[in-house]
């Protein structure tokens, strides 16, 4: 009966996953390419609980409901599962999971074996709009779930003197229960493709006969409760990001863009599919039909508005293309500029580069600082003013002042290090009065973002530098 359970699961799983994908191989390819399906595998700690009223009851000898690590015939009960997650968004998870293991447990005159098995689902639910972290790595959770528990159990004894004769014989109990659980977890992405996850739930089930006797009396069940840890990793096919690993909310410019794209992309494409269908329900209801020219008209009427929401729709998206496109030219002629300004300090490893939109200016931290020192010197000071005149102008672009060390010394002074080298490249860029300081935003990352992970001279080097972001307001 279990072996079926699980087959008509499974099953029912695979019938759910691909029947889909065969009537539409491209929506299967959108799916695998998305990043929203997972394959895991995971072990895993059953521990009987002894919380309820018939767990605590006695029959007058060391009789106490068996507990799991308690006598010598007991051990750490263990299990193995298999699941697969649906990512339905970046907070939402829908998850199928079975396992399969064995529990133990004694008292002073008694012990049992039981070999378990679940079958179910759960829903996970993110806590990043709750909880801060790195949205890319870590993802918290809160885990509901249900499952279908089998078990098959037996009951021996270790000392049969002061044992009631009933209970002398051993005995296997079998059934299959309903179990709700509630646990808190947590995801690890090592990259798109693979991420550890570790879980602890709190399970009740609609049954106490996990030791071989069920305490309930007549038709009326028992009820038991236990914990289970889980441990394991899992596999992600796709081509994109991860879509656990994109953060709850964004914003900004290229958000936004991105956003405005899919948005009228796909309303085109709809109104597209509308038009076509209003064209074939005209001709085919024309054809077989009679339809009088009354209700063609109205037809035609409605084709008409369609295609004027269709031009509307395509005006936007060339607007948000040119915007686009404006964005891109603005950052370009901005960083002609600047290369201008700096030529003079280029062999002295000042970059200036252009990417969607945005223009980077990195600045060596030897041109501007003694080591060790938060203080401009007199040439690193010269070439910040030659940017003043061009920063002036860009009224419409905002200003992020970076700044990074090396991983050498302790992680604190270099954090501090960074935010002191930002703060005095702000103060010299704002010196003059013609840049508003509202403009700017002054940060340290300390050695946390290196522009290279080699170990040489030349390589930590690169890492100790000041970065000047512009950003399209």
């Amino acid at each position: 009966m279990i072996r079926n359970l699980t087959i008509s699961l499974s099953t029912i799983l695979l019938v759910v996953l691909f029947v889909p994908f065969s009537a539409s191989a491209q929506w299967h390819r959108s799916l695998i390419d998305s990043n929203r399906l997972s394959l895991g595998i995971y072990g895993t700690h059953y521990r009987d609980l002894l919380n309820t009223r018939l767990d605590r009851q006695e029959f007058g000898y060391e009789g106490a409901d068996m507990s799991a690590l308690k006598g010598e015939n007991t051990r750490f009960d263990m299990g193995l599962g298999l699941d697969v997650l649906y990512f339905i968004s970046p907070t939402l998870s829908l998850e199928y999971s079975g396992s399969k293991g064995t529990m133990t447990g004694a008292n002073a005159v008694q012990y049992y074996e039981s070999d378990i098995r679940f079958n179910g689902l759960a829903l996970n639910v993110a806590l990043k709009r709750w909880i801060t972290i790195k949205s890319d790595q870590w993802t918290p959770y809160v885990r509901f779930g249900w499952d279908r528990a089998s078990f098959s159990s037996t009951r021996y004894f270790e000392k049969e003197p002061g044992v009631p004769s009933y209970l002398r014989e051993e005995k296997t109990l079998a059934d299959v229960v309903n179990r709700l659980s509630l646990g808190l977890g947590t995801r690890y992405h090592l990259n798109d493709h693979w991420h550890l996850f570790g879980a602890v739930h709190y399970a009740s089930m609609a049954s106490d006969a996990w030791d071989g006797f069920n305490y309930a009396y007549g038709s009326m069940r028992g009820r038991d409760d236990m914990l289970q840890a889980q441990i394991g990793l899992r596999f992600t096919p796709g081509k994109t990001t991860h879509m656990d690993r994109k953060p709850h909310v964004r914003s900004g410019g290229a958000v936004r863009d991105a956003f405005m794209d899919s948005v009228v992309k796909a309303n085109t494409n709809g109104l597209q599919r509308l038009r076509q269908q209003v064209d074939s329900m005209g001709s085919t209801t024309n054809r077989l039909l009679g339809l009088k020219q009354d209700s063609i008209n109205r037809l035609k009427d409605d084709l008409r508005r369609v295609e004027a929401d269709l031009r509307q729709k395509d005006a936007l998206l060339a607007e948000v293309e040119r915007q686009k496109q404006e964005e891109k030219t603005a950052a370009q002629a901005v960083r002609n500029d600047l290369t201008k300004a700096l030529e003079a300090y280029a062999k002295l490893g000042i970059v200036v580069k252009e990417l969607e939109g945005k223009v980077n200016i990195v600045l060596p931290s030897e041109l501007l600082f003694a080591t060790g020192s938060s203080v401009v010197n007199a040439k690193g000071k010269t070439a910040l003013l030659s940017m003043v005149p061009i920063l002036k102008e860009k009224t419409d672009m905002g200003i992020m002042v970076e700044g990074h060390t090396d991983n050498k010394g302790k992680p604190a002074s270099n954090w501090k290090l960074s935010v002191d080298r930002a703060n005095s490249v702000v103060q010299i860029l704002t010196s003059t009065g013609q840049i508003k300081p509202e403009r700017l935003i002054a940060a340290g990352r300390g050695q946390y973002k290196p522009a290279n992970t080699g170990v040489t001279a030349a390589d930590l080097a690169q890492n100790r530098r000041v970065e000047i972001i512009l950003t399209p307001q």
